[in-house]
């Protein structure tokens, strides 16, 4: 079965789920989009009000925030052209992005006045989110902030002010074995919006985007070492 069918039935599944409280009050179930062959999963906490709307993660501002970090470090021609302009179309940018990302969350459905998930919120969603990265199996998991970096991490605190930018071994169960993934820890955009020092040279919106470029180039390596030596995918290596 292609990794898409396998994806919409995941998420006919848990369109229905009533595993924690959360589900009295969403609108929609945010299970996630994108390339189901992407090279970049991009993780984030829990749906907001319009992603809670729409069905759709990261269509906020903080999700246009985001585009942009990832359009000015693309190597597309259009993308690179808006960003010498500073003119971006974000309806096309996330056209041209979900040609490489597919995003989702911690969560679902979305916490009531945008609080914290709970631990047994994000227990009750963990079995989907591990599924999802199984299903996808991207190159690289770029976790945007602290709770995506907690739950993947398994652990109960993580100063995200103090590992953004770091690379981090992860483990999900596989089929017959365990998977290793490597997952960049990011700030939330939402975050460097409310600072917004993004004029300030060594602030936190530069230190983003320069973790934003090595993402993109640990990823394009991993792409040009398999493509050179004639490597298998991670798909046929992983079980």
């Amino acid at each position: 079965m292609d990794k898409a069918t396998v994806l919409t039935q995941m998420q006919q599944a848990w369109s229905t789920c009533q595993g924690c409280l959360l589900c009295n009050e969403r609108t929609n179930v945010v299970f996630g989009y994108g390339n189901p062959d992407a090279r970049f999963m991009v993780i984030g906490e829990a749906p907001g009000m319009n992603e809670d709307e729409m069905g759709v993660p990261f269509v906020g501002h903080a999700g246009k925030l985001l585009d942009a970090f990832f359009a000015t470090v693309s190597i597309h021609p259009e993308l690179v052209e808006m960003s010498k302009t500073e003119e971006f179309d974000y309806d096309r940018i996330r056209e041209i992005l979900l040609t490489d990302i597919f995003y989702t969350n911690v969560v679902c459905c979305r916490p009531p006045e945008n609080r914290d998930p709970t631990t047994k919120e994000i227990e009750v969603c963990r079995p989907r989110l591990m599924e999802t990265i199984y299903t996808v199996d991207p190159i690289l998991i770029i976790a945007t902030g602290r709770i995506p970096c907690e739950s993947l991490l398994q652990k109960r605190k993580v100063s995200i002010t103090q590992v953004h930018g770091e690379v981090f071994d992860i483990t999900i169960e596989g089929r017959l074995i365990e998977i290793h993934y490597p997952m960049m820890a990011v700030l939330h955009p939402s975050y460097l919006m409310r600072i917004n020092d993004f004029n300030q040279s060594g602030g936190m919106g530069d230190k983003t985007y320069q973790n934003m470029l090595l993402a993109m180039h640990l990823v394009d390596w991993f792409d040009h070492l398999h493509r050179d030596r004639d490597l298998p995918t991670r798909k046929k290596i992983r079980r």
